[in-house]
């Protein structure tokens, strides 16, 4: 790596929720943030890299 480079930043645990999915009967009610909230706000703090987790209140749902 260059001298004058930055290293790149990791967010090292990110859960996604589908907006468009109800949470209501879930023991925690996530905020609705998808990929594109995360991206954007990634972008403002240049974070380059992520490690997405799945979310307990999907249960075994990895479709979105």
């Amino acid at each position: 790596m260059r001298p004058d480079a930055k290293a790149p930043l990791w967010d090292c645990h990110l859960h996604v929720f589908n907006k468009s999915k109800s949470y209501a009967n879930a023991s925690y009610v996530p905020p609705l943030l998808g990929i594109r909230d995360f991206a954007l706000e990634a972008s403002r703090n240049d974070i380059t890299h992520a490690v997405l987790v799945h979310a307990s209140v999907d249960a075994e749902d990895v479709s979105e």
